[in-house]
């Protein structure tokens, strides 16, 4: 939950173009972070 709060945070922040998850021994958390923090599917970059 914290990691998802986070992340919305960051979103609405000026200058900031995507995250870098990272979860040392627990990485089978991550896909489960990123679809909660809606930051599934990745956006398109031009």
């Amino acid at each position: 939950k914290m990691a998802c709060e986070q992340i919305e945070e960051f979103k609405e922040m000026e200058g900031i173009a995507g995250v870098h998850l990272m979860a040392i021994e627990w990485e089978n958390r991550v896909p489960e972070i990123a679809e909660l923090a809606k930051v599934l599917p990745r956006p398109q970059v031009d």
